[in-house]
């Protein structure tokens, strides 16, 4: 597996990682710690998570795995948003089946509780320590502001007590993980902050070359397949002659859903050249594949320019159909 470098941070993280926002929807305990040991055992040594996945207990599964590997791995997390519903065995579930965003929206839809963004240096703290326990370290690799705006980047105290909590080996890193216009609206005015950016990449929505100053900060990209696999694939089988005009480029039916996740998945990792792409899955069966198409190149160099831009084009299409179904 190919490592990237976080040279202002000093250390590295695997060029794949592994997204643990469903895995608290994998089954039994041992189910899900042989999912992760399966990634370990591709090659995948960065591993993400967040307080808010599963409610907790993804980080909870997560340290459990890593106590013994803890050398070998590194790990993020986050800080800043929570939903704080009944922790229930269903409500957990329902969390990571849906994945966190997509839990968190249908949560709110409700009127249940809703998320409590908390930035202070003090609800940092207590997050990280709290993140600490859970993932049974005394260390966080990369420590990211979850889900934040540019006012919540700006709380006062803040940047100081990331910069204090690393100085004291409680992190080694720290940056935004946030929607990508928040991106650009922090990356204008508080740059330190940027230095390490996660956002979602897809074929669908392409962010990365949204981005500034994509020669400094690491990325991590995340969602290439997910709501983006869905909305997509809906589409094409809504909408044959679509379907034809892709495949013809292609070379291969992008109707079928191998060939689709694999143009996806080969696209993050195109995008993303010199970063870290996570990806998420419950399927043990999907791990290795996956890792396949974000590492290996079948499909010709010189039909992505066109692949991209079909994309691009079909995009507003493809939102628009999603609107008017919902």
């Amino acid at each position: 597996m190919d490592r990237v470098a976080l040279p202002v941070f000093g250390f590295e993280v695997s060029r794949i990682g592994f997204g643990c926002s469903q895995l608290m929807g994998s089954g039994t305990r041992i189910e899900r710690q042989a999912l992760l040991a399966t990634a370990f055992d591709e090659g995948v040594t960065h591993f993400d998570v967040a307080p808010l996945y599963g409610l907790g207990y993804a980080e909870k599964e997560l340290g459990e795995f890593i106590k013994r590997l803890r050398d070998k791995v590194t790990v993020t997390t986050k800080f800043g948003i929570l939903p704080q519903p009944l922790a229930t065995a269903a409500t957990i579930r329902m969390a990571s089946r849906l994945g966190a965003s997509r839990f968190a929206a249908r949560f709110d839809a409700f009127g249940h509780n809703r998320r409590a963004h908390r930035f202070a240096p003090q609800d940092a703290q207590a997050s990280l320590e709290s993140s600490l326990r859970r993932l049974k370290s005394d260390y966080i690799d990369i420590l990211l502001l979850h889900d934040c705006g540019l006012q919540d980047a700006r709380e006062d105290g803040l940047v100081q007590f990331l910069e204090s909590s690393k100085t004291a080996g409680k992190i080694r890193a720290y940056g935004v993980a946030t929607g990508i216009g928040e991106v650009l609206e922090i990356e204008r005015t508080l740059p330190t902050l940027t230095r390490i950016v996660q956002i979602e990449n897809s074929l669908l929505r392409q962010n990365v070359q949204r981005l500034q100053r994509t020669g400094q900060a690491t990325l991590i990209t995340h969602r290439s397949l997910s709501e983006s696999y869905r909305l997509v694939g809906g589409w094409l089988r809504a909408n044959p002659e679509q379907r034809a005009r892709w495949s013809v480029l292609i070379g291969e039916d992008v109707g079928q859903p191998q060939c689709l996740s694999r143009i996806m998945l080969e696209y993050a990792a195109r995008a993303n050249g010199k970063g870290t792409i996570l990806f998420s899955t419950r399927d043990h069966a999907r791990v290795r594949p996956n890792i396949r198409a974000l590492t290996e190149n079948s499909f010709p160099e010189s039909n992505w320019p066109d692949i991209e831009s079909m994309a691009l084009r079909s995009a507003p299409q493809i939102e628009l159909s999603e609107s008017q179904n919902a």
